[in-house]
């Protein structure tokens, strides 16, 4: 049954999709395989939006720039014979009704690694940047703070509330109930703990959902009957929690505002002053690591930086390869930077030779 809905939500979703602004234009991204499918975003009035929108849904979830593969898109995490690692198979994708300024998908899909998981994964562009909606810029951090209390307080109504039917009106199976019982009551210990950022979000064309995973694992998924968490509010609710750049956001600005988080940003540079690179921030953790993927714009091959994002400045590691005799990625440079308005200025040492060369990368 399952199986047969998935099919139905792909040739749903397989269709060409126009949103309310009509020079937004969404397809199946070509050529196909094994029945994936997957976004591509025309935008005819900025074709450098247009592009950072691919380049980020493509690189995040198909692993490669588009464009950049040998035989069809998802050959780097679909399913292979030869695969002895994990694999994503994307059944659609869905538009969300938004305003204006705002471009909403949803990505639906599989993925299969010791066992198979289903999951949506929820995208929010700005559309007068092409960059992604944070949610620490669009809300005020006193309002975070409110936001955040009043998520894990709804959270936890929501299971007290299940426990207490459950209590009442017990099944017959009694290991059933207590095993469900002891799975929320263990979920009631963290809720209060939880910050924004166990949230994922999606905007609508009058309101904002929140999104709170499951509190059980896969192997307890069963007798989890709550599943994840649904909480809607307008944006009026969430208006004294609002910033300037979400008011404006909402309301059709055209005004684009100097954002002071590198979360969900492209920048474009050069090392040494000689090599061209794009960089691509897509999150900044509540811990300060980070994950960046940059590229040489010659050859397009994805390279990974991670490290920490403190009082505006990075710190960064980038690693060569695995050494199978010592049992460790080997260090191949290092990267010391300070974020100053819209630009990462800095050095890229290489490691081997020590050799120490100049890093400016300019947001776009």
């Amino acid at each position: 049954m399952k199986r047969h809905f998935y099919i139905l939500l792909t040739i749903f979703f397989s269709n060409v999709i126009f949103s309310q602004n009509s020079e937004i234009i969404i397809e199946d991204l070509k050529p196909a395989y094994n029945e994936n499918v997957f976004p591509t975003i025309s935008y005819s009035i900025n074709s450098q939006i247009e592009a950072k929108l691919n380049t980020l849904l493509q690189l995040e979830n198909l692993e490669h720039l588009p464009n950049c593969f040998k035989i069809n898109p998802f050959e780097k995490v679909a399913y292979d014979q030869e695969r002895d690692y994990g694999s994503v198979h994307f059944y659609g994708y869905e538009k969300t009704i938004t305003p204006d300024n705002i471009l909403g998908l949803m990505l639906r899909g599989e993925a299969t690694g010791a066992y198979s998981e289903t999951f949506e994964i929820y995208y929010n562009f700005d559309l007068r940047t092409g960059n992604k909606i944070n949610l620490n810029e669009f809300l005020t951090k006193n309002g975070i703070n409110a936001l955040t209390n009043k998520l894990n307080q709804e959270v936890r109504n929501t299971i007290e509330a299940f426990v207490a039917s459950v209590k009442e009106n017990p099944s017959d199976d009694e290991d059933f109930v207590n095993e469900q019982l002891d799975l929320y009551t263990t979920c009631l210990e963290g809720v209060e703990l939880n910050s924004i950022a166990y949230y994922t979000y999606y905007f609508e064309k009058d309101s904002i959902t929140f999104v709170r995973g499951r509190c059980s694992n896969h192997a307890m998924r069963a007798i989890d009957d709550l599943g994840s968490f649904k909480i809607k509010f307008s944006y009026n609710d969430i208006a004294e929690y609002s910033s300037k750049y979400a008011k404006g956001l909402l309301n059709g600005e055209t005004k684009i505002y100097q954002l002071e988080s590198p979360e969900g940003k492209f920048y474009k540079g050069k090392i040494d002053n000689k090599y061209p690179i794009t960089v691509l921030i897509s999150q900044v953790h509540t811990d300060n690591s980070l994950h960046i993927q940059y590229w040489y714009d010659k050859y397009k091959t994805p390279i990974e930086w991670n490290g920490n994002f403190l009082n505006n400045h990075f710190s960064l590691i980038e690693y060569d390869a695995y050494d199978e005799e010592k049992q460790k990625w080997v260090k191949k440079a290092a990267i010391e930077a300070d974020l100053i308005a819209n630009k990462i200025i800095g050095t890229w040492t290489n490691l081997e030779t020590n050799q120490i060369f100049e890093l400016v990368l300019t947001e776009y």
